[in-house]
């Protein structure tokens, strides 16, 4: 989506007040470390860069259980 970032996502879902029962996983093309911050402490609970594989997506959601 390239008129929104992450964060904008975010912030979005909070403001519509759906954030709080979810666990949100954010899928992004930014290797910027102060971006991935920022969503994480937001409230993000996992990130992932994009490409990403569908592997990696099944072991994340085994791992959190999401």
């Amino acid at each position: 989506m390239p008129e929104f970032s992450g964060l904008d996502i975010i912030r979005s879902l909070k403001d519509d007040g759906i954030f709080q029962s979810k666990n949100i996983v954010i899928f992004t093309a930014s290797s910027e470390p102060k971006v991935w911050e920022e969503i994480k402490n937001d409230g993000a609970k996992e990130i992932l860069k994009k490409p990403c594989s569908l592997d990696t997506l099944a072991k994340l959601i085994n791992r959190n259980r999401l």
